[in-house]
């Protein structure tokens, strides 16, 4: 954590979809933890109200007008970030849209194309402008917002479903890819919170609406900004230069809490493709598979959560001695 209890102080952000909702809860928590915002809507009266209630409670936030669907004008938002703070170290890809609750065959095409292009391909081309900066500075972080509904889905609702699926899957293959550049993707699941989409996604808004709709939910009430919030600003400040968070000394002369990264952090493959990007040219311990590093002596909390199979017992077959309770022959 940051000098004065502030995590993510010294970092700079942009939000998309700040103008409301999960992103405007996002922008905010973010400044409140010292980052630097670039507060992104199409709304530009929503995006100015943000960005000017940021500064006016002592944080850093400039508004800035993009169409994430837009390849040009997503680059101008990241070289406006650099213009504006310096640096950018976290993309947070939350800018949705959604189609009324209704049969998938009442979706016209174009708004299925529209649907498509803000939740999915506004992630290309975030990756395309914002990946070569986070390489240029040796890493970055990506966090995308997603949705309950790609695991989950509601009826009436197929194509946004589709297209938050979309999001995890991808969210999946950009962390594998980038790994090696120490950039994190994380994703976020939302279930569906009292911000401006609530209606669409309910097809209107009313009391009976409502209640069956947190009557589906098992914490009794919609999500809030404020609890994507909370959740989002973990993972930039988490963030470590690797995820077996070897220390610059001799492993032996550090202490345990040098150690951040811990069991189920990410994939195997990821973890290698990482150990092979390290300076200190950590390798896997051959034969075992455990995900436990021979040369800077990882503790057993530094494991991947993939693990080799344990070896079947000599013999184990039809012949071997059962195991199973009641029957003759147990150990």
């Amino acid at each position: 954590m940051a000098e004065g209890g502030k995590r993510l102080e010294g970092r700079a952000a942009i939000v998309t979809g700040a103008g409301s909702g999960f992103g405007e809860g996002i922008a905010r928590r973010f400044a409140e933890e010292g980052a630097a915002v670039v507060v992104d809507d199409i709304d530009e009266a929503g995006g100015s109200r943000v960005a000017a209630d940021i500064a006016a409670a002592g944080g850093r936030a400039e508004y800035f007008k993009a169409d994430v669907a837009q390849g040009d004008q997503v680059a101008a938002l990241v070289a406006h970030a650099l213009a504006a703070f310096g640096r950018l170290d976290v993309m947070v890809n939350n800018a949705g849209i959604s189609h009324t609750n209704k049969s998938m065959l009442d979706v016209e095409e174009a708004e299925f194309d529209r649907i498509f292009a803000v939740n999915v391909k506004a992630i290309y081309h975030a990756a395309r402008h914002a990946v070569p900066v986070f390489r240029a500075r040796g890493g970055g972080v990506f966090i995308n917002i997603a949705s309950t509904a790609a695991v989950r889905p509601r009826p009436g609702l197929a194509w946004y479903n589709a297209s938050k699926g979309a999001v995890t899957t991808l969210t999946r293959s950009m962390a594998l890819e980038l790994a090696p550049d120490r950039i994190r993707v994380n994703a976020l699941n939302p279930v569906a919170g009292d911000t401006p989409l609530l209606a669409t996604f309910m097809g209107g808004d009313t009391p009976e609406k409502r209640a069956a709709f947190i009557a589906t939910v098992p914490l009794g009430r919609p999500s809030t900004p404020r609890d994507i919030a909370d959740a989002g600003c973990r993972h930039p400040a988490t963030s470590p230069t690797r995820p077996c968070s070897s220390p610059p000394t001799s492993p032996n002369s550090s202490p345990a809490s040098a150690w951040r990264w811990t069991a189920g952090a990410v994939s195997e493959a990821v973890c290698r493709a990482w150990c092979a990007s390290c300076p200190r040219r950590e390798v896997w311990c051959p034969g075992c598979g455990c995900g436990r590093l021979s040369s800077c002596g990882s503790p057993p909390a530094g494991r991947c959560r993939t693990r080799a199979p344990r070896p079947r017992p000599a013999g184990r077959g039809s012949d071997a001695p059962s195991r199973r309770r009641g029957r003759s022959g147990r150990p």
